[in-house]
């Protein structure tokens, strides 16, 4: 079931991989990586997923790709394949579109392309630059998309308090009404007639 709106569950850059439990060992004992879930990612490319809504699994997806990109271009290690960025980053692109951010746009396509780019923007043998460039692409998305993040949250603790508020009206209501009935009936708040209550006085 998808995530009703204003619904904050929180998804962590890592989500976007499955895990095999238990962990299978290959021929010399080592536990397999996770695999990037691919599946999830073209979910999210299509509409939004069921375990969270658009702008958490953004902020997440975001930060993934932004610290792949920079491990490729810097000092290696990036976790995904040339395919899989190339997934990744057209289900961010329909994820900002949903969210109304689509003016947030990444100038290359998979990793293959990044370096084309830095190539032409003064990336050229130098790491901090490349992490320049990123930063330049990447940044403003992150904030734009932790105040939309911020702003849910606020929303959903307010609909919240307004939930309880309305519970605590509800009940003083129906404590209002029972106090109400019992003097119609002759009985007290614990439901005993009166009269006993009087004889209780007298002793």
């Amino acid at each position: 079931m998808v995530a009703p709106a204003g619904i904050i569950r929180c998804v962590r850059p890592e989500d976007f991989f499955s895990h095999p439990d238990p962990d299978p060992l290959d021929d010399f004992g080592i536990a397999s990586s996770p695999k990037f879930d691919l599946k999830l990612v073209r979910e999210l490319r299509s509409g939004p997923i069921q375990r969270a809504d658009d702008v958490e699994a953004a902020v997440a997806l975001a930060r993934l790709l932004h610290d792949d990109l920079e491990a490729f271009g810097t000092s290696g290690g990036e976790q995904l394949t040339d395919p899989q960025m190339r997934e990744g980053l057209l289900a961010l692109r329909s994820a900002l579109t949903r969210l109304g951010l689509d003016h947030f746009e990444v100038p290359f396509r998979d990793f293959r392309t990044f370096k084309r780019y830095w190539l032409t923007t003064d990336g050229y043998g130098s790491w901090q630059a490349r992490r320049d460039i990123l930063d330049q692409i990447f940044e403003p998305m992150h904030d734009a998309l932790a105040e939309r993040e911020s702003a849910a949250l606020s929303s959903t603790l307010a609909d919240a308090g307004k939930s309880e508020g309305a519970h605590g009206m509800a009940s003083s209501r129906r404590g209002n009404r029972r106090a109400e009935a019992s003097l119609h009936s002759g009985k007290d708040a614990a439901g005993l007639p009166k009269r006993w209550e009087r004889l209780r006085d007298r002793s």
